[in-house]
């Protein structure tokens, strides 16, 4: 093999290497921005489990109801307690949380405007 072809094998290879490594920055950086959770910074709390929230002074219930352990008195496995921390994202009348750890929940304005009971 000539001088010129192992320049030029080389520089394929280089080609190619820079290629594959931008190919691996661009993955990432689309990977971080489909799984970043949107909307603005939330405390959940999960104390009780996940039954509603509070947002700018206006009360919000779970879709679905209460979400608890087995025992019905924390939050389920998977999440911290007493909070989570997470982000809102906001509508008309709806919110929903979003965290890192993957979960979503959501969440309707409460028909009743008054304070949620408290936890027991």
């Amino acid at each position: 093999m000539t001088a010129a072809a192992t320049e030029v094998g080389r520089g394929r290879r280089r080609l190619i290497g820079g290629a594959l490594l931008a190919a691996i920055v661009v993955l990432c950086a689309a990977i971080f921005l489909v799984t970043t959770p949107r909307g603005e910074p939330y405390r959940l709390m999960t104390h009780c489990g996940i039954t509603g929230l509070v947002h700018e002074g206006r009360w919000y219930e779970r879709v679905g109801g209460s979400l608890t352990d087995e025992d019905g008195v924390n939050p389920p496995r998977g999440w911290d307690n007493p909070w989570q921390d997470g982000r809102l994202r906001i509508s008309d009348d709806s919110v929903v949380f979003t965290d890192w750890a993957g979960h979503g929940e959501s969440f309707t304005l409460r028909a009743d405007p008054s304070p949620a009971p408290p936890c027991r």
